[in-house]
């Protein structure tokens, strides 16, 4: 439906202003301690310089300051003291009369002269003796100067001329002496002007003011595109992010000119080129979107101005486009050279267009050059696009491919179908290969409908390259009916080639909507490669069927799917395929938790991506290899080691690739992955920013298995930070929606995360009832999901007390995990230990519960899981505690607090930080006053005595034999209290211990 002629367009909040907004605060505080300022704010027509000194003076409040305004106009150029009589009015109006009469009474006799209204309210006023004009002006300036600035003595004045560029010179004048009056007075002088209309005088005026050290300058440029964006979404009060394309397109009409973008998209509205439909705001194809009325009439209204020449010449140049080739113009011209740059000139001049460089001009604004364009006639723009074409063929014959864009642009709007199939297609294939989606959608677009002027054209390969180029705009529904097309078109002519093709980007597209549809998809594919007369489409599809194996749960099918794909790139030698499959292998290895192997995978597909130039790939397997080496994914499995600053590099590399290539599912992609790991390294605001923005896209683009796996890992960063509401409520939404996609991987670990969520805010019921759903408590678990709900059945376990059967989960779960490289080395799994360490002091066990929670201690160390090594050392504080080791248990508190501290650093949004740190700090053992004889030891580090004589036996260079051998206890014992050792000094090596000593162990005493 159309939008009500009634309804208003203008957006509600003030985007984008927000730091010269704090700068009129701080100056306003300034003229209110009686320091006078002048301030200009300028910039182009439109740009929101009237709507910021109105949120200016809302925020200065009416209360506290007195606000004149007046404004100059383009008729009145000519009359002296235009805005000041045009302000000098406003204080006669109704409203402020009463309050304003009293004081300009004793200035009247001279302010009558230009304002004979005043009469009216003061009849026994009579004008002053008429003097000499130049004498008339300095009395005049000198009234109205007193005048001001008493209004401003009961409380600060503020004063705005707006317009300035309309200015008369008098005017100008007065205001200059009057800000040199303002260093010592409460008054704010506020004056707005457009930078391009910027007459002598006024640029005079400037100058001095510039000169004289007077004034502050407030320069507004245009708004970004996600501030036009923000713009929009508060214009239809939207929950759900703007589709892309629209944005993109009303950015690049408008520049980010805020009176613009709303007078835009209120004729948009008003023609029903943007409605309301189905309870979503959709809008026509941009191609028949119109340029406002009000845009168009001021253009036009200028263009009347022009002669005829200039004109004509203007009108050449839209056809030309927005920048314009000076040669080009000239030839369809047939002017002299000479003769042609005088009209440009004039354009100039006139502010239409701007001088780019020695051969080229542009159009100021994009909506300048279209409302030109749409003034001419229909028939005479088809005809001039073909004289366009017809000329860059010949002018650019020995630089034809820089100009293809052009080419196929001009014969397009000329209707040569067989000329624009050629140049769109060649242009827009060469765009997506490029990865630039945008640019080749368009072309894609013109050479399709070219096609259909054309009966023997094929319309197959443009079909399939305009879905490639709508997904990766995360435009999927456009996709979709461009595969699906394709695929019924070559059904329908025995293309199998392009069958496949089609049935492949199906199959890929519905893994972001269902899951078990994409599987039909695929398998249809595979099928049709079974004869293998092209062995890399049938390793292709072997590879996109095993990866839907993977995901669905059946992993170690998709595994021998992808290893015989691996054998049949290998004997081909093909590098990308190959690339691909080992991250697929690295995937589906993540999956059934041997990392170490994944990470192997990913850095081989990394290296090979990289020598493809292949950065769609590049994007996975950085964020994958990522994710993969993070504590989230090594939780109940060995760690493939990795760091948070590895992570972070990936992240940035990835993120800025899918931005260059314009690849929004990949956006959504890296830092869905990439914010879930640094969240789980304790990262955590970092985290939850990407974490948000991931949502957000998923959402725009309508992908609901990364909106499913972004509320997943959102519950999942609120367990991290104690918050079971917000945690709860993201995971069950996510788990509603992977549902509906029917990815059971994610489903897994959403419902494992829903548990411990449960736990959490103590609903123990509903944790047992959610985990008995998905996993039996005595099932052996396959996979890392299935191993992630069995840790939680560990947890719900020991919640309920019983810490026999959570002992049993534990202990297998340490005993199965894979990777054997690692268990041999001795590599600990922090999570499962610390769970075995509380199940064992539960149990009474309190030395082997040591030992299992000091191993739980280095490996969150070694891992950087700081988000679970603050609730290892809190156990571990309980644990000393029971063992009457007294200072032990207060280091392993500080040690606590002092993670804490650092996760409450990492988040900047005060009522998310205040929550978890009351709630981390609650947990917490509550601390005991120490005994004298542990007062004393605490001055050596908290150092037993038996620990200081092993630290100055290191000191001294003593091996771990020696050291046994000197105490008389065990070399395994010695390598025991030296873990103590680091720990209490917050050390990690020999070497570290060794220079601690040579620091301040000179003073320890020597065990006897």
């Amino acid at each position: 439906m159309a939008m009500p002629f009634d309804t208003s367009v203008v957006c509600p909040v003030l985007i984008g202003r927000e730091v010269s907004l704090a700068s009129f605060a701080r100056v306003f505080e300034q003229v209110k301690h009686g320091q006078g300022h002048t301030v200009l704010v300028s910039g182009e027509a439109g740009i929101g310089k009237s709507r910021l000194v109105a949120e200016a003076r809302a925020q200065m409040g009416p209360e506290q300051v007195c606000f004149l305004q007046g404004a100059c106009f383009e008729q009145d150029r000519a009359l002296p003291f235009a805005p000041l009589v045009d302000l000098l009015r406003s204080l006669l109006l109704g409203g402020s009369r009463a309050a304003f009469l009293p004081h300009l009474a004793p200035f009247a006799p001279e302010l009558i002269k230009l304002v004979p209204e005043l009469a009216i309210f003061l009849p026994d006023v009579r004008p002053t003796p008429v003097l000499s004009p130049e004498e008339e002006k300095r009395r005049f300036f000198a009234t109205l100067t007193h005048c001001l600035l008493g209004l401003a003595e009961p409380r600060p004045l503020v004063l705005v001329i707006e317009d300035l560029h309309w200015s008369d010179d008098t005017s100008l004048e007065f205001l200059l002496g009057l800000a040199r009056h303002l260093r010592s007075c409460p008054l704010l002088l506020l004056l707005t002007y457009r930078r391009e209309e910027v007459h002598p005088a006024l640029a005079h005026f400037l100058s001095s003011l510039d000169r004289g050290r007077v004034t502050l300058e407030c320069s507004l440029s245009a708004l970004s595109m996600e501030e036009v964006h923000a713009m929009l979404r508060a214009i239809f009060q939207l929950r759900r992010p703007v589709r892309r394309d629209f944005l993109e397109a009303l950015y690049r009409l408008t520049e980010g000119n805020p009176f613009f973008v709303e007078e835009v998209v209120k004729s948009l509205l008003a023609s029903g080129d943007i409605f309301f439909s189905e309870g979503i705001w959709d809008r026509k194809p941009l191609a028949e979107l119109h340029i406002p009325r009000s845009v168009h009439e001021a253009v036009q209204q200028r263009i009347r101005l022009l002669d005829e020449e200039a004109r004509e010449t203007l009108e050449l140049a839209a056809v030309v486009g927005r920048h314009v080739d000076v040669a080009l113009l000239q030839a369809v011209t047939g002017r002299p050279e000479a003769e042609l740059l005088a009209v440009l000139d004039i354009l100039i001049a006139a502010q239409l267009l701007v001088e780019n460089e020695a051969s080229q001009v542009a159009f100021r604004h994009a909506l300048t050059r279209a409302a030109v364009y749409q003034g001419l006639p229909a028939h005479q723009r088809k005809a001039l696009h073909l004289t366009m074409a017809r000329l860059i063929e010949r002018l650019y014959a020995s630089s034809r491919e820089a100009h293809l864009s052009d080419l196929a642009h001009h014969f397009y709007q000329a209707e040569a179908w067989t000329e624009a199939l050629s140049y769109a297609q060649h242009i827009g294939e060469k765009a997506l290969a490029l990865y630039a989606p945008r640019a080749a959608l368009e072309h894609l677009n013109h050479a399709l409908l070219a096609a259909g002027h054309l009966p023997e054209a094929n319309p197959l390969p443009l079909l399939l390259a305009r879905g490639q180029a709508h997904e990766s705009l995360g435009e999927l529904e456009a996709a979709r009916c461009d595969f699906e097309q394709a695929l019924q078109t070559a059904q329908a002519t025995g293309d199998t080639q392009a069958e496949w093709q089609s049935l492949m980007e199906l199959g890929s597209l519905w893994r972001g909507k269902d899951y078990l549809h994409a599987g039909d998809f695929f398998r249809r594919a595979l099928a049709l490669t079974q004869a293998r007369s092209s062995p890399q489409q049938y390793a292709r599809s072997l590879n996109r069927l095993a990866n839907w194996l993977v995901n669905t749960g059946q992993l170690e099918e998709g595994i021998t799917m992808h290893e015989e794909a691996e054998a049949v790139l290998q004997a081909l030698g093909e590098t990308r395929d190959m690339a691909q499959t080992l991250g697929f292998l690295g995937r589906a290895t993540t999956f059934a938790g041997d990392l170490r192997r994944s990470v192997s995978y990913y850095d081989q597909s990394v290296a090979l991506y990289r020598a493809a130039g292949d950065q769609r790939g590049l994007v996975a397997s950085l964020i994958l290899h990522s994710a993969a080496a993070s504590p989230f994914h090594s939780e109940p499995v060995f760690s493939a080691k990795a760091s948070l600053v590895a992570c972070q590099q990936n992240l940035k590399e990835a993120l800025c690739l899918a931005s260059t290539i314009e690849w929004r599912e990949g956006q959504a992609f890296a830092r869905l992955f990439g914010g879930s790991a640094l969240a789980s390294y304790g990262a955590l605001g970092e985290g939850l920013t990407h974490l948000r923005a991931a949502l957000e896209i998923a959402s725009e683009i309508e992908h609901l298995r990364w909106r499913a796996v972004a509320s997943g890992f959102l519950g999942e960063v609120y367990l991290l930070l104690l918050d079971p509401i917000h945690a709860i409520a993201a995971l069950e939404a996510g788990l509603t929606l992977v549902r509906s996609a029917g990815s059971a991987y994610w489903m897994e670990g959403i419902v494992a995360s829903l548990a411990q969520a449960y736990l959490l805010a103590g609903d123990l019921p509903r944790a047992e009832a959610t985990l008995a759903q998905a996993l039996a408590p005595e099932q052996i678990p396959r996979n890392l999901p299935e191993r992630r709900l069995a840790w939680a059945w560990g947890d719900l376990f020991q919640a309920q007390h019983k810490p026999e059967l959570a002992l049993r989960v534990v202990d297998a779960l340490l005993a199965s995990a894979p990777g054997e490289s690692s268990r041999v080395e001795g590599q600990p799994i922090p999570a499962l230990l610390k769970l075995q360490g509380e199940v064992l002091f539960a149990l009474g066990q309190v030395e082997q519960a040591i030992s299992a929670l000091e191993e739980a201690r280095r490996g969150a160390y070694e891992q950087g899981a700081h988000p679970l090594l603050w609730q290892i050392h809190r156990s571990l504080t309980r644990v000393y505690t029971r063992a009457h080791e007294k200072q032990l248990a207060q280091c392993e508190l500080n040690a606590a607090r002092e993670v804490i501290a650092g996760l409450a650093a990492s988040l900047d949004e005060t009522g998310l930080r205040e929550r978890f740190v009351e709630a981390a700090l609650a947990s917490l053992p509550k601390e005991q006053p120490l005994t004298p004889r542990q007062s004393a030891r605490h001055a050596f580090g908290g150092l037993s005595e038996r620990e200081r004589a092993i630290a100055l036996l290191i000191g001294q260079g003593s091996t771990t034999r020696e050291i046994a051998e000197a105490c008389s206890i065990s070399q395994r014992t010695v390598e025991t209290h030296l873990e103590r050792i680091y720990a209490k000094l917050g050390l990690s090596s020999r070497a570290q211990l060794a220079a601690w000593v040579v620091e301040t162990g000179r003073a320890l005493p020597s065990h006897s």
